[in-house]
């Protein structure tokens, strides 16, 4: 069964990337809708290219040809307003890893994790404002249907798609439109339950995430080009395996700066985002990548 769903967002996926661009940022990572329609669907395929490692001292170190690493995932998300200011969103999606070593090329496509968001707009935009933004709350829950790390069966552990925990996002966005400039701050805090696998127990401190990004229309029009970066800390992990014995990992710290350009066409945005997290210094124990999204979204108005 498994084989037929990635099939099938294979083919979804293949068919629109040529032709479509990826839509401009300006609602954070949340998939909350800031517009005034009821829903929206969107496609999307990003292609990552793995090329520094960075030790726990933030010592950078930069990826031989040799030993290349690749990440493509193909995404498809949907949310749903009911009223006017509750809404649920849900996304799914199918990645493709690929890794190279001088000796050793793998590459597997497997389901990922699914996201499911509830969310709720509390600061409501009820008369024009220059300094007054829009507020919404969500909350995320991630089911981890994607392989993890602790159940790879791989060599170079190209069966990873997920990360192995179901997680409970809470989140809180805020986003504001002044004429031609559009501006969104989001920030959330992630939960991981405990987890047990085949030989271990694995707990994972909280993940903290903030987002900034803006975006300019010129003419009021169709065409957007933005902008923002974004800052992540994932917390330490300790594991408990079965003969006893315990093992603590380090937590990890990167940011992300991104460029992106779209245009809206018949209630379809077409565009396409680069990020770097190369750029920014003060990352650490992670690798570090550049990639290139893209994406279209169709909006169905209120």
């Amino acid at each position: 069964m498994a084989n037929y769903i990635i099939a099938i967002f294979t083919i979804l996926f293949s068919s629109i990337s040529f032709a479509a661009s990826c839509c401009g940022g300006g609602a954070g990572s949340s998939s909350i809708i800031t517009s005034d329609d009821r829903m929206k669907l969107q496609f999307n395929y990003k292609n990552s290219a793995y090329l520094y490692d960075v030790d726990t001292d933030g010592d950078v170190t930069k990826r031989s040809p040799e030993n290349s690493e690749v990440l493509e995932s193909f995404k498809v998300s949907t949310a749903y307003q009911f009223d006017n200011y509750f809404q649920v969103a849900i996304g799914a999606s199918v990645s493709k890893v690929t890794k190279k070593t001088s000796r050793v090329r793998e590459s597997e496509t497997n389901i990922a994790d699914i996201n499911i968001t509830v969310g709720y707009e509390f600061l409501k935009e009820q008369y024009f404002s220059y300094w007054k933004p829009r507020g919404f709350v969500y909350v995320t829950q991630v089911l981890p249907t994607g392989n993890s790390k602790y159940e790879t069966k791989s060599r170079l552990q190209t069966d990873v798609t997920g990360s192995g925990f179901h997680q409970t996002r809470l989140g809180v966005m805020f986003f504001k439109l002044i004429k031609e400039f559009d501006f969104t701050l989001d920030s959330n805090l992630t939960y991981y339950f405990k987890e047990r696998f085949s030989s271990e127990e694995v707990y994972r401190y909280p993940t903290i995430e903030s987002s900034l990004s803006f975006g300019y229309s010129p003419s009021m029009g169709d065409l957007r080009i933005g902008g923002g970066a974004a800052f992540k800390y994932d917390g330490h992990s300790e594991l408990i395996f079965n003969n006893g014995t315990r093992q603590d990992s380090e937590g990890i710290f990167v940011t992300t700066l991104n460029l992106s350009l779209s245009y809206m066409l018949n209630d379809i945005s077409y565009g396409v985002t680069y990020a770097d997290q190369t750029i920014l210094s003060g990352s650490k124990n992670t690798s570090l990548e550049r990639s290139l999204s893209i994406n279209l979204a169709k909006a169905f108005p209120l």
